[in-house]
């Protein structure tokens, strides 16, 4: 059953996918810095979030109105972070200057350039712990650490279709402008597609890309380093049925995989 024509934030969508998908994966996430392989399910990254956004409004006191920064390194909390911030209505951004900023969200080895205000804290692994010990302050919270005490769902229901939900360069999106986008990008990927990123996570684009994908009820395939060139070869062993990034990267896929230019629905 399709959910999407009767939702009006993406918390519904996300929402309405989990019930249909369930267990089947959303993030697979190769991390090179530590050599391992990340797979979750809709269910997974939807008891995250829940459980993120919880903690973003009971621990952090944020709401509608607020904005978080993402400077996550790639890792793949940057998906389940940005699902709870829309869960919760918290708009978020890259750019943790330049604009109103109520919490930075870091990778520890971004730590250090956020040494003041409210950060919250990700580490590498599934668990998301820091592998070494981070010194505590005022203001810093551990999501790995702290996340597990809150609730497993989350009452969205202050989150309305003109509700902020993305930062960028250029504009701000709400909810019903990344609906528009997730569902452009639903028609140009195509109902279940799995869909290996050329890119980070850490990019506007990319994470309209994953609004498009869940609309989609697909998955996405990444990885943390990103390199120069596209690993063809993982993503064949990953059954990679669409290849989406810059049109550069792309130059060199292989014949009869499909490709989508990673800007191709960020603009208006």
């Amino acid at each position: 059953m399709d959910h999407s024509t009767s939702t009006s934030t993406f918390a519904d969508i996300m929402s309405a996918r989990t019930r249909d998908r369930q267990h089947r994966p959303l993030l697979t996430v190769y991390d090179d810095t530590v050599g391992t392989r990340t797979e979750l399910s809709y269910a997974t990254v939807d008891n995250w979030a829940a459980k993120s956004a919880n903690l973003l409004v009971e621990e952090l006191d944020l709401g509608p109105g607020a904005t978080v920064a993402l400077d996550l390194d790639g890792h793949w909390t940057t998906a389940v972070l940005t699902l709870a911030c829309w869960k919760a209505g918290i708009a978020v951004t890259r750019h943790a200057t330049g604009t109103h900023v109520d919490v930075v969200c870091c990778h520890t080895t971004r730590l250090s350039a956020h040494d003041t205000g409210p950060v919250l804290v990700v580490g590498d692994g599934l668990r998301a712990e820091p592998v070494e010990p981070v010194a505590p302050r005022a203001g810093l919270v551990l999501l790995g650490e702290d996340v597990h005490a809150f609730a497993d769902d989350h009452d969205a229901a202050d989150v309305h279709p003109t509700t902020p939900a993305l930062v960028t360069d250029a504009t701000t999106l709400d909810h019903a402008g990344v609906l528009r986008r997730a569902q452009r990008w639903r028609g140009a990927l195509g109902d279940g597609a799995r869909v290996g990123l050329a890119g980070t996570l850490d990019d506007d684009a990319a994470l309209l890309l994953l609004a498009g994908v869940v609309a989609a009820g697909g998955s996405v395939v990444t990885a943390r380093p990103v390199t120069t060139a596209p690993p063809w070869g993982r993503w064949e062993t990953e059954r990679v049925t669409v290849a989406a990034g810059r049109c550069d990267a792309l130059s060199g896929a292989p014949d009869g995989l499909a490709t989508v230019e990673l800007t191709a629905t960020h603009d208006a």
